[in-house]
């Protein structure tokens, strides 16, 4: 599958909340490459999926490892630099 780049959005997400949840998440804020230390998913009950950044890198798949007995709802995308959140939005 492949997802239109809007450059005007810091962060573009794409994925599913049903089954086994994931997310694809592309950076275009190259800020946010440069300054941010980590790309994080949060869902409402308090579960995190964390990945580190990396300066040659913009795209990203996060996942969860196995089927939430609750079904998800939302999810939290943020880009961490050690404790400061630089960047975060709900899909």
């Amino acid at each position: 599958m492949e997802v239109p780049i809007d450059k005007t959005l810091p962060i573009q997400v794409t994925g599913a909340l049903s089954g086994v949840p994931y997310l694809g998440i592309y950076i275009t804020n190259n800020k946010l490459i440069e300054e941010g230390k980590y790309i994080e998913m949060e869902f409402e009950d308090g579960t995190k999926v964390r990945k580190k950044i990396s300066l040659d890198q913009k795209g990203y798949i996060l996942s969860e490892k196995t089927t939430p007995e609750v079904p998800r709802e939302s999810v939290q995308v943020s880009v961490i630099k050690d404790s400061q959140v630089l960047y975060t939005n709900e899909y």
